[in-house]
């Protein structure tokens, strides 16, 4: 016994004994079920599945049409089905929306998109209802409701090939979380998007054009695999909210923990929220506790902060240098920002320095290094913390940390200007048509 379910004839779907009835995704019309003849649907069965599918479409939020598939893949939504079986008597009604197959769960969930307006039902109907969402919509008042959506909107734009699984591991670090504790880590999600969105985008290091363009002769791309680095540095909220649920993903952190974080993050601005956020995702067990120590110290959002600071090491602005050529012109070069492992390690000697010599040290130091290239920054603090151990008459001083730097920055940040200038002629040479570049220099930071 055969039924059509789709009466666009090329879309035609035959289900052996059973009648699946699907609404449409328009507003303009519900087809009903096909009968090829073999069975005849009586007027009351066909009211039963009409009132049925009139009931998901009210709650429908998807705009667009069905493709055949019990559920959508994104971005176009996810639709409720009712499947009836009629090959016998007093067969139950299957349902399915999404990942949930009852009815009560449906509908509890039909029951939360009501309370979403149009446009964030539009952003809503791109995750996969299931029972982990369900569970964490319930949990949510009307203010932080609002809240998730927007968040959601900025950080998994819709059409977006950078989404991945993101969003999935977000809901997965929410669920479990008392109202409360979600309440205050979508609040401190909001505030990180506002941070992205507030934040200036970096003055040109270079001289610009008459449209305000840099007149770059050539780029040499290293960073990211290939990924043109301006492409990457425009989803700055993206990049902190999904840092951010690495932090809520770590089982090693107590609610105490979390709400410390989520405090100095709600104080903070975007460069030390990256900075907290970095160190936060990335800090072993035994550092814990030195970590939350200096988070709790170092209140000032000035540009010396020690985490605006350890946040560059995830800027990819400050992986970018400027090289000018003799005849004035501009060579561009990234480098890939450091992984995961080499961040760790580098925060790492910042905690012990700031267990053995405190945060006022390490604002002198800072001082001295924060506007060398990122890239140096790890081999600096390697350098001074040896030094500090094999030759501790160097730093009996009160100006020592500054006749450090005078003694041994300098060969540091030339042998990487070196190796920098030497991959930029390197770059050139393996063009089909190479750039005469003649010598090159550091374009330090133009003042406008």
């Amino acid at each position: 016994m055969v039924f059509e379910l789709n009466d666009r004839k090329e879309k035609a779907v035959k289900i052996q004994q059973t009648t699946l009835y699907k609404p449409q995704l328009t507003d303009m019309h519900l087809p009903s079920a096909v009968n090829t003849g073999q069975i005849k649907l009586t007027d009351a069965e066909r009211l039963l599945l009409d009132k049925e599918a009139s009931k998901y479409t009210q709650n429908n939020v998807t705009t667009s049409y069905a493709a055949d598939s019990a559920a959508l893949s994104k971005p176009f939504g996810y639709v409720p089905y009712v499947k009836i079986d009629m090959s016998g008597e007093g067969n139950e009604r299957e349902y399915r929306y999404g990942e949930l197959n009852n009815k009560p769960d449906i509908d509890a969930f039909l029951d939360q998109l009501d309370r979403f307006n149009p446009e964030q039902r539009d952003i809503m109907k791109q995750y996969e209802p299931s029972q982990r969402l369900l569970s964490i919509l319930e949990k949510m008042d009307d203010e932080t409701l609002s809240q998730f959506t927007q968040v959601l909107e900025e950080s998994f734009p819709r059409f977006s090939l950078m989404n991945n699984k993101k969003a999935d591991e977000l809901f997965k670090a929410l669920d479990g979380m008392s109202p409360d504790r979600l309440k205050d880590t979508i609040e401190t999600l909001g505030v990180l998007v506002e941070q992205a969105k507030n934040d200036q985008k970096p003055v040109s290091l270079i001289p610009t054009n008459e449209e305000g363009k840099e007149p770059i002769l050539m780029h040499v791309p290293r960073a990211e695999n290939g990924f043109n680095v301006a492409f990457m540095r425009g989803d700055q909220s993206k990049q902190l909210v999904d840092a951010y649920t690495d932090v809520l993903l770590r089982s090693s952190y107590s609610d105490d923990d979390l709400n410390t974080i989520n405090a100095h993050l709600k104080e903070g601005d975007f460069e030390k929220s990256r900075g907290i956020i970095d160190v936060a995702k990335l800090v072993s067990h035994n550092d814990k506790r030195a970590f939350f120590d200096m988070l709790n110290e170092a209140d000032d959002n000035g540009p010396n902060n020690i985490f605006n600071y350890i946040g560059q090491q995830v800027n990819y602005d400050a992986h970018l240098n400027y090289y000018k050529s003799s005849e004035g012109q501009f060579v561009s070069l990234d480098d890939a920002m450091p992984d995961d492992g080499a961040r760790k390690n580098f925060h790492k000697k910042l905690l012990h320095a700031y267990e053995e010599f405190g945060l006022s040290w390490m604002n002198d130091m800072v001082e001295q290094v924060n506007e060398k290239p990122a890239q140096i920054q790890a081999e600096l603090w390697s350098n001074l913390m040896t030094d500090v151990v094999e030759k501790p008459h160097l730093f009996k001083k009160s100006d020592s940390l500054e006749q450090w730097a005078s003694a041994n920055i300098a060969d540091v940040e030339q042998r990487f200007h070196a190796r920098q200038i030497d991959d930029i002629h390197t770059y050139s040479y393996d063009q089909d048509e190479p750039k005469v570049l003649g010598t090159l220099t550091w374009a330090e930071r133009y003042e406008h």
